[in-house]
Parts: C-alpha cells; sequence; structure tokens
C-alpha cells in the first residue's frame, strides 16, 4: 500500500513538471495600437510674378469707366489650397497712404481677387494664379508727361492670405492722360432773323462735359459747307461769312464776342476734370450771329467744330 502511494506521488510529480515545461515552451502574445500625433505650423503665402495690365501702359475710355487687370502668383507651402483669399488694389503710386488708403475712383481702387482654375488638390501643389479686375473711371488721375502727376505713375499690389497675411508683389505702370469733351447740345439755333439784325444781348449756348481725366479747354472752328471755305453758313441762297458767327465763355452782346475763325483758336473754359462728386463737369460756349443785310435768302446751315484742348494747369 505504501509502495502503490509513493508510485502516485512520482507520477503526478512527473505530469506537473511536463505540464510546467510545456507552459514554459508556449509564449503568450497580446497586441495594442499606439497613435502617433504631429501638427503642422502654418506658412504664410507670398505673391509673385505681379503684372499690370499686362505690362502696357493703361489707357482710359471717355465718359465710362475702363477695365485695367493685375495678375499675381500665390504660392502657399502647406499647399495651394489653403490660400483663402487676395486682396487688390490700384492706386497712385505717390499716394498717401498707398495700398491702405480708402477708394477713391481718382486715386484708389480695392478689389476681391479671383482664383483661376490651376490648383490641384492634395497638396502637392503650391500655386494659384490670381487675376484681379479693376473698373477704372474715366477721370482716374494721369501721370504720362506733361500731366500733374507726371513724376509717378499707378501701382497694383497683390496681397494672400491664408488666414495669415502673407507677402505682397507689386508692379507698375503709367496712366496716360485722356482729353476727351461731349456736347449736350449739337444744334446752335439763332431763329429768324431780319436782313442785316443780330442776335444782341440773346446768346445761344452748348454746353460742353469734360469725358476726360485732366483740366480742359476748347479749339473752335468753323465752315459752311466744306472746311476752310471762310463761312459759318451757307442758304438757300448765298453765303455767310464766317466772321459773323461770334462766341465767348460768357454772355455777351452781339459785336462783344471772338470772331469765328477757319483757324481753330482756343478758348479758355478751364472745364473741371471729373471726381466723385462730380463725374462730368460742365462749362457753356455762348454764341452770337449776325444777318448779312444783302445777298441771301431761306435757310442757311453750317458747323462749328468744337475739339478737347489739354490744359492741366489752368493756364
Amino acid at each position: 500500500m505504501e509502495k502503490r502511494a509513493r508510485s502516485i506521488t512520482i507520477l503526478g510529480l512527473i505530469i506537473a513538471a511536463v505540464a510546467a515545461a510545456t507552459l514554459f515552451l508556449v509564449p503568450l502574445v497580446i497586441a495594442e495600437d499606439a497613435s502617433s500625433t504631429a501638427s503642422v505650423t502654418n506658412s504664410a503665402p507670398t505673391a509673385s510674378s505681379a503684372s499690370l495690365d499686362g505690362g502696357s501702359v493703361i489707357t482710359l475710355t471717355a465718359n465710362t469707366t475702363t477695365t485695367v487687370v493685375g495678375e499675381a502668383t500665390v504660392t502657399d507651402n502647406n499647399g495651394c489650397e489653403d490660400i483663402t483669399s487676395v486682396n487688390g488694389t490700384l492706386y497712385r503710386t505717390n499716394l498717401t497712404g498707398g495700398s491702405n488708403n480708402v477708394d477713391d475712383n481718382q486715386t484708389h481702387y480695392t478689389v476681391n481677387c479671383t482664383p483661376e482654375a490651376d490648383c490641384t488638390a492634395g497638396g502637392s501643389d503650391l500655386t494659384r494664379t490670381y487675376n484681379c479686375s479693376f473698373s477704372v473711371t474715366h477721370y482716374a488721375d494721369p501721370t504720362d508727361a506733361g500731366s500733374l502727376n507726371a513724376n509717378t505713375n499707378w501701382t497694383f499690389n497683390a496681397t494672400p492670405t491664408d488666414g495669415t497675411e502673407g507677402t505682397s508683389d507689386t508692379d507698375e505702370q503709367e496712366l496716360n492722360t485722356l482729353s476727351a469733351l461731349g456736347l449736350q447740345d449739337t444744334t446752335i439755333a439763332f431763329g429768324a432773323l431780319a436782313l442785316g439784325a443780330d442776335t444782341g444781348a440773346t446768346n445761344t449756348n452748348t454746353t460742353v462735359a469734360n469725358t476726360g481725366n485732366e483740366v480742359l479747354d476748347v479749339n473752335l472752328t468753323g465752315y459752311g459747307a466744306s472746311s476752310g471755305d471762310n463761312l459759318s453758313m451757307s442758304c438757300t441762297i448765298g453765303t455767310v461769312p464766317i466772321l459773323n458767327l461770334e462766341y465767348n465763355s460768357t454772355p455777351f452782346t452781339y459785336g462783344g464776342g471772338i470772331d469765328l475763325s477757319n483757324s481753330s483758336t482756343e478758348l479758355d473754359l478751364d472745364i473741371a476734370r471729373g471726381s466723385d462728386s462730380d463725374p462730368i463737369p460742365l462749362k457753356e460756349i455762348t454764341y452770337g450771329f449776325l444777318m448779312p443785310s444783302t445777298g441771301v435768302e431761306g435757310s442757311c446751315t453750317g458747323t462749328v467744330s468744337i475739339t478737347a484742348q489739354s490744359d492741366p494747369n489752368t493756364d
């Protein structure tokens, strides 16, 4: 009995030893994921290759606005998708306050620029092109030779942002003088006059509008049937000498005006240039007329030619 018990005990120890060895030979495997984090600091965008009106001198259009386009390339090292906007300004270069000045159609314009569809999503594309379109009025300050601002020009500034304002780029161009006028009255009607009668103190007027960007005088000449014929009018029967038609910048009694001539003659009107408060300034030319005492009958017609004369210094 004692021998049998000892055998059982030895067998149990062997089984326990085998079990322990088995546990040691088969490893226990436990797996977990570790998350990684990082944040990207912002890289502010940079504008480059700014170009104003394709590198051409700016030329305006009488009595309306002219589209002037600035273009710039914007680079953002976080990717072109990170660019949120581009602010475009166009201003006379020596203007106090420069790009940050308030808008004024004579001197300063601001727009939000439009992106082109040249940004590829995904982060590998870093650049995008922006177009900045300005509607410039006919009375914006000229800067070409002979103008009051001949020592300067106009600047286009493109400033990008991606939440942080980036680095601007600029380009400059001249803006040409525009000497232009319009007539609100295209008929100078003296009515019916007896032979040898004149208009006396009753004047007929034409209203001249300054539709350009500098102070204007006007040049006048005229003819009856064709340029240089030394006539003011041709009638059904007969003609009227050119000097029988007079004009001036103020009301007058016939005989106190300036005789119309075959040669273009300057009249000092000093028509102001436009502004936001008065976009199209006006001045009047007054006329008088003497009907010949003999040799004419019926209706009489002629032409008075009025052209713009630059007068930036109002002299």
